[in-house]
């Protein structure tokens, strides 16, 4: 009376599983079975996190499971086990093709109830995402300027962390994110801000090109006055 999953066994999918090739499309007939496993929530989530992975890494053919990997999202208040989290990783390798599920990942992204390292999950997806979504520039904006002072449940060390990440997707993104440009020469000239941030919104203005040129002034005065050696090196090469 085992359960099937499709027509196979937990068992005989967690060996298949191992021989599938993830870029072979004629795998596409295993979709259906492959998702009946990530749905079953009686399953502990670490087993059912090697196939959401397979389906993820499928790309296209397997795109039916997105709507599952939502839904593990959303009700992750519900379920003792945190199969939110490699949701939102197997949603950052389908990239584009997870733009239905950035409200999730938006939500997750600040939910101040789940820990820290959980939350900076969605943030892979979202900048491979990037302007394909209306939601996605202004929930980085956000983060950009997260700095926890709000909340007891997050410090200022991870605050900053926040504000990193979100500068790394912005730089991810490039051209397409310049309407960041002016918050990012902010994040450059605020002496208080740590010199990581400072640093990776140098990175992140360079990686914009021209379409961020009003950061010159900016990148110059870095150049020339900052004491740190790694911020003149990189306002040399942005």
């Amino acid at each position: 009376n085992e359960r099937l999953y499709g027509d196979l066994t937990l068992e005989q999918w967690q060996e298949r599983l191992h021989s599938l090739d993830p870029k072979d499309v004629q795998n596409a007939q295993y979709v259906p079975g492959l998702i009946e496993v990530i749905q079953d929530d009686q399953l502990p989530s670490a087993t059912r996190r090697p196939f959401a992975m397979m389906l993820a890494r499928m790309g296209a053919v397997s795109e039916a499971a997105i709507p599952v990997l939502r839904e593990q999202i959303r009700r992750r208040e519900q379920l003792d086990e945190p199969a939110y989290a490699w949701a939102a990783r197997a949603l950052g390798i389908y990239g584009m093709l997870a733009r239905p599920a950035v409200p999730e990942l938006v939500d997750m992204l600040f939910d101040e109830e789940l820990p820290s390292g959980d939350r900076t999950l969605p943030i892979e997806a979202l900048a491979r995402i990037g302007t394909g979504h209306p939601e996605v520039m202004p929930a980085l904006l956000r983060l950009l300027q997260y700095q926890g002072v709000d909340s007891t449940k997050v410090t200022p060390a991870q605050a900053s962390v926040f504000r990193e990440l979100a500068i790394e997707a912005l730089g991810y993104i490039g051209p397409d994110a310049d309407l960041a440009a002016p918050l990012l020469v902010r994040a450059v000239r605020t002496p208080d801000e740590t010199q990581e941030v400072r640093r990776k919104a140098v990175v992140a203005l360079g990686a914009m090109g021209g379409r961020a040129a009003l950061a010159i002034p900016a990148l110059i005065e870095t150049l020339e006055f900052e004491d740190s050696s790694a911020l003149r090196s990189a306002a040399s090469e942005a």
